[in-house]
């Protein structure tokens, strides 16, 4: 028996509705893990930015050592 025009046109939509939710389910855990690395990136700069501070500082205080000494 072949089914009518609306019910094949219900089936076309929810087909459709099922390939949008899924596709927009993907983004939001792409999305997701993209905030993830941006937030272990931007602590990851903060420790290179202490690192660099902290070398910088011992290096000056170790030039003042070696011009007093």
């Amino acid at each position: 028996m072949m089914r009518s025009f609306q019910e094949r046109r219900l089936t076309f939509f929810q087909k459709r509705l099922l390939i949008f939710t899924g596709n927009s389910t993907d983004l939001l855990l792409q999305i997701s893990e993209l905030n993830e690395l941006r937030e272990k990136l931007r602590k990851a700069e903060q420790s290179a930015e202490k690192v660099r501070q902290t070398g910088a500082a011992e290096k000056s205080a170790s030039i003042e050592r070696s011009a007093h000494a």
